[in-house]
């Protein structure tokens, strides 16, 4: 068993399950805890690599007490800038 926690802008996650259960039960676990993330909004990283649903503790070599990052997706940003004259 281990203790992974899940950290992002609105919340810090803590659960505990098996080596070998697929990372998809902290993914489920932390939009149920965050209910103002609306659920496959965000990315999850482990040091840097984009976790699947379908990944283990065990396939990532994770350990007790890591961490796992979430990042939801943004939209939006300024439109191209032009400068000419008028």
């Amino acid at each position: 068993m281990l203790t992974i926690k899940v950290v992002g802008q609105e919340k810090v996650v803590h659960h505990t399950t098996r080596m070998t259960d697929k990372l998809k039960v902290f993914m489920d676990v932390w939009y149920h805890k965050v209910p103002n993330v609306t659920y496959g909004t965000g990315v999850f990283l482990y040091d840097g690599l984009r976790v699947r649903r379908n990944m283990t503790p065990v396939g990532l070599e994770m350990e007790d007490g890591d961490m796992l990052d979430f990042f939801e997706h943004m939209d939006g940003g300024a439109g191209p800038f032009i400068v000419g004259s008028m």
